[in-house]
């Protein structure tokens, strides 16, 4: 079972996993390396330290489509009005108002993130 594999068992990112080596010290060590930071584990090992794990993930809210947030950037829009900023969602094509201000329309995309998890 590769990196990527491993990843889409879980519904994570590559570097999720990663990450996942690198913060716990009881994550599997691959049983061999096939790359540069191509590494392939043993399924049952992976699949039963998700499953002791899966408690701390659990508080994440993830979403059934297996992301673990939405996707919220915010756009620089140049109008006849001037530079306007707007928050937009490429997850579920939420889109915020119009703003003046940059910070203000961060705070729409932060607000809208943390909405969508808990809905």
């Amino acid at each position: 079972m590769s990196t990527q594999d491993v990843a889409n068992a879980f519904g994570v990112s590559k570097n999720t996993v990663h990450v996942w080596r690198r913060r716990y010290t009881d994550f599997p060590n691959p049983v061999a390396i096939v790359a540069p930071y191509v590494f392939i584990y043993d399924s049952d090992q992976v699949r039963a330290w998700h499953t002791d794990h899966s408690k701390d993930f659990k508080q994440f809210g993830r979403p059934k489509g297996g992301r673990t947030s939405h996707i919220v950037k915010v756009h620089r829009l140049n109008s006849d009005a001037g530079v306007r900023y707007q928050a937009a969602c490429s997850t579920c094509d939420w889109r915020g108002d119009e703003r003046a201000s940059e910070g203000v329309a961060r705070r729409d995309a932060s607000k809208h993130r943390r909405e969508a998890v808990t809905a």
